[in-house]
């Protein structure tokens, strides 16, 4: 007998299909079978079947449904009735949910691929339309619908990956396109759909279908494809072989998704009637947005409630979880909506150079990403509502669980959220608590004992679970001696004033004073770390004690529930403990040794940061200098430890605990920044460092500041930002005698003034800059300000005066060892060699070029000389070699997100496609993105495109427009070799012009 579940429910019986009639009937049939071999409370089942709105005869009604049911399936044992409800027999029946389960089970658990392709196939066979789907209706029977689907979705996914791995990509397609047809934003299947095309042979489709699915992705969600389907691209433009290497297994995946929750502790009891009432908010979440507050005093178990509840239901939430601690009664600042978007949005795969630096607008693409998604949301420790709207999703279908010492009664008024109210644990709740913990022999044998703790602990969780692990480290102690020793502290003053925080006090003083004298010293000077959580080498620096030591007394604070780990190698606190140890530091450290135990640990962090910039960007001008010694290994651990580190040291730098230092920190941090494009908090360390700074005195450290400042604008495509910021840097350094880094703000004002098309006022700041790298001997500078006035020679055509200035910055480059810097210089080198037909010298150079911005990871660099390359072949009549160019350029461009490289992209692009409305298509596309970027060279460059697609149509009228725009621009901002070009094409038109009248007379 098979119970069949997977479209609409029927049973088959010795092969006869046997419908069940009546909506009731079946909703009870399949309640029982999704939950076989369990008991079902009757009260539930009729909760399940009647949608909790039962009439008064359902008790009956629902005993009459189960013998109707026990005579269909020809076996009255195959329900039975077991106190308090019925069980569906686990040996009479099957359901075919089961078999499709064990299937899928044993899919994942074979190597064997064509195994795993039948066994998947299977699955899919089972379903003979949506589950469940004649009890609709039934919200219950709804949402294992979603589940059962959700598998189904699973089981179709990992066929596609298994046959895909099999080398069946001819006969995939078709299934491809149509699944991507009904699934447009899956970038999965698109990802094996781009790749079925390149095995195929088929490379230019294959970097077609990329650039659809980026548009898609840009246009509908404001997004960019994923890191995966990037490099996948960026293969692809390689001709990566491994592309085409099949695998001999391969492991199913589904669409990643978020698992922020930490780890909800060993030690929970009690709290049913607040599960219980949690537990309304999965009804509620099916009509709406549902939102939960648990609000209570500190350390009461809010944050243990939530995440126990949340494990719990986290399978209803196919989608994932997101997490913040928002730090709402932290003794630092609390998290700001922006930083936690920041970190929601990286988690659901934006990369940081995608993520806006205003909140409103970070909202905006949160709910867009949000939208279909079913997610659990947990933000804890929040202070106040308006730290929580932004973190709200816009649509229903996920659930949002706060916690927090306010009630938050705004939301629960203007959002519907449902609050949760949590007290202290009843009597026999903190019995319970300090079972589990002693065991119940201990706490047995001296009941009395262990009820006055728990009444001296005010029966709040964390005091409890403090004072029990404080008792478990000394087995032969009895209780009633340990609560001797807190009578003899503070434990008199608990019961006259009822004060609940004196029961943790009391908690506190107990565990820390069992700890040894280094651990009490540790536990102390941790309250001077800033950040989330800290590293045992953080704790290390801040005690000035070796690792290893470190390590131990890191763990026995964390054995004695004083530190929690939530990751890895990491480690936090509650925030009382953060208040008790910053108490306790107070009254037992001087200040003179507080204040060495903050400089040993900025120290230690600006030591560690500078090292990793001596590997990731040497050649940057730092306020500090190079590390006494190597910390990394290599480029890619120094860029880990930065990225794991990350808000650690924005915190440091916010809290500025040594202000000299904190402005030492962040000025090193303005290189992983450029390279890492995390704006926002990029923006918050430059502001922090300009503020200290200012309030220092200290004008050498505004000026790195403002240079920070302005390099984050600049990157961020805010050129006025970015001058009022060189311009004060400028002015600073030179008040300040710093000739470094005069001759950088210089050097940058000249890139700005360049791109804003003020050509000669970039050459009057770069060659100023370029005499002082000179005459002070600093050679990094002067190679970069050499490479950006031959840009601007270039645009002005002084072709060989561009080619002399790239000459000398490549030479400087090499002897210095700057990849970068060779990149930029043979970049330069060969456009100048394009410009005065050297073109086999150009391709050497452009290909050299490639070569170092492969090696280095410049994705921007790679678009550029591709650009290029294309240029070039597109001028010998090779348009399929400059098709292909553009393309490439085109791909990489729109990873890296600058409109600038894209719109040069897709003039190349037009002027190699053989289709004049495809090229004008391009053209004008380029023209869009270049009105964006406020830069004229971008936006003559698209004019011109213009121009020429509308030659190409004959359409002369829009031609002429077009050229004398381009014309004109060029002209005013000095752009020579454009308005060159510019009055070529102008010319073209007017022959053509005249040829066409000549023809008619």
């Amino acid at each position: 007998m098979r119970i069949r579940l997977l479209g609409t429910i029927d049973v088959v019986l010795d092969g006869a299909v046997l419908p069940v009639p009546g909506l009731r009937r079946r909703a009870l049939l399949a309640a029982l079978a999704l939950q076989r071999g369990a008991v079902v409370d009757k009260d539930r089942l009729v909760g399940i079947v009647w949608n909790d709105d039962p009439p008064s005869t359902a008790a009956n009604t629902l005993q009459s449904h189960v013998s109707y049911l026990r005579d269909l399936l020809g076996d009255k044992g195959v329900i039975q009735y077991r106190r308090p409800g019925y069980i569906l027999d686990a040996d009479g029946a099957e359901t075919d949910v089961e078999v499709a389960q064990q299937l899928f089970d044993r899919a994942v658990r074979t190597s064997q691929l064509t195994d795993r392709a039948r066994d998947l196939r299977a699955v899919v066979d089972l379903w003979r339309g949506p589950a469940l789907a004649d009890v609709a209706g039934l919200p219950w029977l709804e949402e294992q619908a979603e589940r059962l689907e959700d598998l189904h979705a699973r089981a179709g996914h990992a066929l596609l990956e298994t046959r895909f791995a099999l080398g069946e990509h001819a006969q995939l397609m078709p299934e491809l396109e149509q699944h991507l047809r009904d699934n447009p934003f899956d970038e999965q299947m698109h990802g094996q759909l781009i790749l079925a095309l390149y095995r195929a042979g088929r490379q230019a489709d294959a970097l077609d279908a990329y650039q659809r699915l980026r548009t898609t992705l840009a246009e509908e969600l404001g997004i960019q494809p994923s890191p995966d389907l990037r490099e996948l691209a960026t293969a692809i433009l390689r001709q990566d072989p491994a592309l085409l290497q099949l695998p001999e297994s391969v492991e199913l995946s589904g669409p990643p998704v978020p698992a922020q929750l930490p780890a909800p502790g060993a030690t929970f009891t009690g709290r049913q009637a607040d599960l219980d009432r949690l537990d309304t908010l999965l009804a509620s979440e099916r009509g709406g947005l549902a939102i939960g507050t648990i609000a209570g005093t500190a350390g009461v178990g809010k944050t243990t409630l939530a995440l126990q509840w949340a494990y719990r239901v986290r399978d209803r939430f196919p989608d994932g979880q997101l997490f913040a601690d928002l730090r709402g009664y932290d003794a630092g600042p609390v998290v700001r909506p922006i930083d936690a978007l920041t970190g929601f949005l990286a988690a659901l795969g934006v990369s940081g150079d995608q993520i806006p630096v205003q909140v409103d607008q970070a909202a905006a693409l949160y709910r867009t990403l949000m939208t279909g998604r079913r997610m659990l949301i947990l933000l804890d420790n929040a202070r106040t509502a308006d730290q929580i709207r932004p973190l709200l999703p816009g649509e229903p279908g996920s659930l949002v669980l706060i916690t927090s010492r306010d009630r938050l009664s705004g939301l629960a008024a203007h959002e519907g959220a449902l609050p949760v109210p949590l007290s202290a644990l009843t009597e026999a709740e903190a019995h319970e608590l300090l079972t589990s913990v002693l065991g119940d022999a201990r706490v047995i044998a001296e009941p009395d004992a262990a009820a006055e703790l728990a009444r001296a602990c005010a029966y709040l969780p964390l005091a409890l679970r403090i004072a029990a692990a404080n008792l478990s480290w000394q087995p032969h102690r009895r209780i009633a001696d340990y609560l001797a020793e807190l009578r003899g502290d503070s434990l008199g003053t608990l019961t006259i004033d009822g004060d609940p925080q004196q029961g943790v006090a009391a908690a506190f003083d107990a565990s820390y004073q069992a700890l040894t004298f280094p651990a009490r010293r540790l536990f102390r000077l941790l309250s001077l770390v800033p950040g989330l959580d800290l590293s045992v080498s953080a704790a290390a620096a801040v005690s000035d004690i070796n690792a290893a030591d470190a390590r131990v007394l890191v763990g026995r604070l964390a054995s004695a529930h004083l530190l929690d780990q939530p990751r890895s190698g990491h480690y936090a606190w509650h925030d009382l403990l953060r208040a008790y140890a910053a108490d306790r530091s107070a009254a037992e450290d001087s200040d003179e040794d507080r204040a060495a135990a903050s400089r040993r640990l900025y120290d230690w962090y600006v030591e560690a940061v500078v090292a990793a910039a001596d590997l990731l960007y040497p050649h940057m001008l730092r306020l500090s200098q190079t590390a006494t010694a190597p910390m990394f290994a290599d480029h890619a651990a120094a860029l880990t430890w930065l990225d794991s580190e990350r808000a650690n040291l924005v915190a440091a730098v916010r809290q500025a605990a040594v202000p000299e230092t904190a402005c030492l920190l962040a000025d090193a941090l303005r290189g992983y920044f450029h390279l890492r494009r995390h704006s926002s908090d990029w923006l918050v360390v430059g502001e922090s460092a300009l503020n200290t700074a200012t309030a220092l005195g200290d004008i050498r450290a505004q000026a790195a500041a403002r240079h920070s400042l302005g390099t984050a604008y600049r990157c961020m495509g805010d050129s006025p930002s970015a001058l009022q910021h060189y311009d004060e840097a400028l002015r600073l350094t030179r008040l300040c005698g710093w000739q470094e880094a005069e001759a950088t703000a210089l050097g940058n004002l000249g890139i700005v003034y360049q791109a804003q098309g003020r050509l000669k006022a970039a050459v009057g700041r770069l060659t100023t800059a370029i005499a002082l790298d000179r005459r002070i001997g600093r050679t990094a500078g002067l190679a970069n300000n050499l490479g950006n006035l031959a840009a601007v020679y270039l645009d002005q055509g002084n072709v060989n005066a561009a080619a002399d200035c790239f000459g000398e910055a490549l030479e400087l480059n090499r002897r210095s060892g700057s990849r970068h810097g060779q990149a930029l210089a043979l970049t330069g080198l060969a456009q100048a060699y394009r410009e005065v037909g050297r073109t086999d010298d150009a391709i050497w150079r452009f290909t050299e070029a490639l070569q170092r911005c492969t090696e280095i990871g410049d994705r921007d660099g790679q678009a550029i000389v591709h650009i290029g390359l294309g240029e070039v072949a597109r001028d010998q009549g090779r348009t399929t070699d400059a098709y292909e160019r553009a393309q490439a350029a085109l791909t990489l461009a729109r990873d890296g997100g600058d409109p600038r490289t894209e719109a040069l992209a897709l003039n190349l692009l037009a002027s190699a496609a053989r289709d004049p409305h495809e090229a004008l298509r391009h053209n004008t596309r380029a023209r869009e993105l270049a009105e964006q970027t406020t830069v004229p060279r971008t936006q003559i460059q698209a004019l011109l495109g213009l121009a020429t697609a509308n030659l190409g149509l004959d359409d002369l009228d829009q031609a002429r427009h077009h050229a004398e725009r381009a014309t004109n621009l060029a002209a005013r901002c000095g752009y020579q070799l454009l308005e060159d070009e510019a009055l070529a094409i102008s010319a073209t038109i007017h022959l053509r012009r005249a040829g066409a009248r000549q023809a008619t007379g």
